[in-house]
């Protein structure tokens, strides 16, 4: 209920305050009243008065609500202020400022435009008084005052405003306007045919400058001596100065050489006898230079116009002539001379109304310079725009291959070399169009040229990218290679498409490319190409004259590593199988013993045992045990028993360094700035990345497990005969092997499906070094114990010597 009068009341309210203000015949009277110190600081002030009858005799309701409104959307350069009087409600606006600057940067922010303010009060024997001109009227600064109340319902038109006109206080003096927009021109002068400004351009940051003030020889001759000591002021240190009489007019010759930016918008300030003159520096990269936002949205891909190399050099200056405009409006004639040896200078602009306008160049009377005339100028900003291109002395592009990888490189020798403020413009087009995509190198040479180094890493679509931004949506790389480990042979096919138009020209036609596979693959067929490509089993190079190249060939590799890996298996196979055969023939052997009958063996026994006691003495006596062969074969042992605890000492090693890599980093994974580090305990229980978890295989717990296994059977000795331990070890190397070559493919194919980067560290080579050790090692093993097995038995070498002493 409560809320359905606050309804009704708010209809009220507006239906009445609209009758007021769109009903009546009695409109709010606006007042305006600009107050200028001496510094340029000052106020501008908005006063609204609306009859308190007026409001009332049509609606019971406060005003307040209507006042909320203002006041809330009110612009933060106004301070807002409401009072009521006796017979009036009053609203006033002011805008406070510190100079000119601010003034029109405020009034521009109210409005929504550049607003233009003309602001001086001269003092010199050329021009003395105020001149204040403006290009917005008070009721424009108050175009949000009326949107409010219309969409607020309040009123129905715009028409609300009764201008009373406006007061300018300046300079001790008091103007009254009675026009919508303020003017005032109270000026006595000392009448001025026109100034020449002439610019020589030298470099980006270097200057020739002379400011010509031409004035009728009948002013001359009335205030000759009040113009020479007002000038002669004016004269800053290094800056010539001279008077040059012509037939009807003088002029009065300042002149500035070879003087950088900052210097000349020193002496300028002097020379003008004007604290606001300013000249700054336009260089700007081609890429950047004239983009709106909406702009930087489209040119998400290449432009096919880009030109990195293509440098945007100038200035804008704040040129103030009001101390010479010699005419009662303030204004005067301005001839702007740029040299022709300026060849670079696109144009030349001037402000006005908000907008930099083209003033055509053309030829003067001068042979040496163009020229463009601006009248009735006072005070405004000049734009000088120029473009300079560089282009290369030579141009090498080179390809490299490995794996899923691709680093391409472009070396540029530009000569001349570029100045300092070219070459930051240059390295920063070309951050621009490589969106930091690409490692950019600059250096001088020595020999008056500058070699800029371009290098594009990453995998087939980074690279892609990077080359699309920078050089031309034309430049691509397609390259495709067979997967898999388990494959002796693998085909690969490589493309190619350089087209260097639109990124940079070689004014000698000299661009060269070649570009080299990786280890172990090979160029092996060739497309169509020219007579003057060489070809060798890993590079292609040919040479262009105008930097457009399409290279297409196919790859052929061997893969060694499993050819060495399957030799390797093979062998452990093979040893083992025959291992197995001479251990099942003496199993054979020892059958057939145990068939000879069992009283013929007793017999014999007993008579050997007679005659062996009857020839212990002998035996002991001849030294058969201590020096003969029975002593050679106790040598033998001894070494084989030596190499066998070097060899299981080895083994114990590298099954203890294959357990330290399995917390050793494996690989690092990186996307960018972001990286994560893996090794064995995190590949086997999964990690976090970021807030998400990303689960393990615990079959990679094996790389673990193994070693410590491999470790317990190589310390426990009772486990020592025979052959178990040695095959042990030699089929959990393998497995772990596997495991490490598996891991290696699945990570490589994941980074590239997912367009990231892998570095395998050391302690991926040094687990794979390990186990391949091991199994190398386990297969030592055996072969030694082997030979060792076949050794002739001590009791057989004594019965052959006691047969021979017989």
């Amino acid at each position: 209920m409560r809320y359905l009068k606050k309804t009704i009341a708010a209809i009220i309210l507006t239906i009445s305050f609209a009758f007021i203000l769109t009903g009546c015949e009695e409109q709010i009277q606006l007042k305006t009243d600009l107050n200028i110190n001496d510094d340029f600081s000052g106020s501008r002030v908005i006063l609204l008065e609306l009859t308190k009858s007026s409001f009332e005799s049509n609606s019971s309701k406060s005003i307040g609500e209507v006042t909320s409104l203002i006041k809330a959307d009110c612009p933060s350069e106004m301070n807002f202020e409401f009072k009521e009087e006796s017979e009036l409600y009053k609203y006033t606006f002011t805008i406070n400022f510190k100079d000119r600057d601010e003034y029109a940067k405020k009034v521009g922010a109210i409005l929504g435009k550049e607003a233009k303010v003309n602001m001086v009060m001269p003092d010199t024997v050329f021009s003395s008084g105020t001149v204040v001109k403006e290009d917005f009227s008070s009721e424009q600064l108050l175009d949000w005052f009326r949107s409010t109340l219309k969409e607020n319902k309040v009123i129905s038109n715009y028409d609300i405003f009764s201008n009373n006109g406006s007061t300018v206080y300046a300079n001790g003096k008091t103007y009254a306007v009675a026009d919508y927009q303020i003017a005032v021109s109270d000026i006595a002068f000392t009448k001025v045919n026109g100034i020449d400004v002439y610019t020589d351009i030298l470099t980006s940051d270097t200057f020739n400058r002379s400011i010509h003030i031409r004035i009728p020889e009948e002013e001359w001759l009335i205030k000759k001596d009040a113009i020479q000591k007002y000038v002669s002021g004016n004269v800053p240190k290094g800056c010539t100065y001279k008077v040059d009489q012509g037939s009807s007019e003088v002029s009065i010759i300042f002149s500035l050489e070879d003087v950088t930016l900052k210097m000349l918008e020193e002496k300028m300030k002097t020379i003008l006898d004007s604290d606001s003159y300013t000249i700054k520096s336009s260089t700007s990269p081609s890429a950047a230079a004239g983009k709106t936002k909406t702009d930087s949205k489209k040119n998400n891909s290449s432009s096919e116009n880009q030109k990195p190399f293509s440098i945007k050099t100038g200035y804008t200056e704040y040129l103030d002539l009001s101390s010479y405009a010699g005419s009662g409006s303030g204004e005067i004639m301005l001839n702007y001379y740029i040299s022709k040896t300026d060849k670079g200078v696109q144009k030349v602009e001037y402000l006005s109304n908000g907008q930099f306008i083209n003033a055509v160049l053309s030829e003067s009377q001068y042979p040496d310079y163009r020229s463009t005339i601006i009248s009735e100028y006072s005070a405004d900003y000049i734009q000088v725009s120029s473009e300079t291109e560089y282009t290369a002395k030579q141009i090498d592009i080179s390809t490299k291959l490995k794996n899923s990888k691709i680093t391409k490189s472009i070396v540029l020798n530009i000569a001349p070399q570029p100045t300092d403020s070219h070459k930051e413009a240059i390295m920063e087009n070309l951050k621009v169009y490589s969106k930091n995509g690409a490692e950019i190198d600059y250096k001088n040479d020595g020999n008056s040229q500058a070699v800029i180094t371009i290098t594009i890493s990453g995998n087939k679509e980074d690279v892609n990218k990077t080359m699309g931004n920078l050089l031309g949506i034309d430049n691509t790389i397609e390259y495709f290679k067979e997967e898999g480990f388990f494959k002796f042979h693998k085909s690969g096919i490589f493309n190619e498409t350089i087209n260097l138009n639109n990124f940079i020209t070689c004014n000698e036609n000299n661009v060269n490319y070649e570009v080299k596979t990786g280890f172990g693959e090979k160029i092996d067929k060739v497309a169509d190409h020219d007579a003057n490509v060489e070809i060798s089993n890993r590079s292609y190079k040919i040479s262009s004259s105008d930097g457009s190249f399409n290279v297409t060939f196919t790859t052929a590799s061997f893969n060694y590593v499993l050819l060495l890996l399957t030799l390797l298996l093979v062998a452990v196979i093979a040893i083992s199988a025959i291992l197995l055969g001479k251990n099942r023939m003496t199993a054979l052997k020892g059958e057939s013993i145990g068939a000879i009958d069992l009283n013929k063996i007793k017999e014999f026994s007993a008579s050997a045992i007679t005659y062996v006691n009857s020839k212990a003495a002998m035996v002991r006596s001849s030294g058969i045990i201590k020096s003969g062969l029975i002593g050679t074969v106790t040598a033998q042992e001894s070494t084989s028993n030596g190499t066998s605890k070097k060899a299981h000492l080895g083994l114990k090693i590298f099954a203890i360094l294959a357990e330290i890599c399995f917390f050793l980093p494996i690989c690092v994974v990186s996307c960018g700035a972001n990286s994560i580090e893996l090794n064995g305990a995190k590949l086997s229980f999964g990690f976090d990345v970021m807030e998400e978890h990303i689960d393990g295989n615990l079959l990679c717990i094996l790389l673990a497990v193994f070693p410590i296994i491999i470790a317990a059977l190589l310390f426990i000795k009772k486990l020592q005969k025979g052959f178990f331990v040695e095959l042990g070890i030699g089929l959990m190397s393998v497995i772990n092997i596997g495991i490490l070559l598996t891991l290696h493919s699945r990570i490589t194919k994941i980074v590239e499906e997912y367009m990231l980067d892998v570095d395998f560290k050391f302690g991926y080579y040094l687990a794979s070094l390990s186990y391949i050790a091991l199994l190398i090692g386990s297969g030592i093993l055996i072969w030694l114990k082997k030979k060792q097995s076949d050794v002739v038995k001590p009791g057989e070498i004594e019965h052959v010597e006691v047969r021979s002493e017989e």
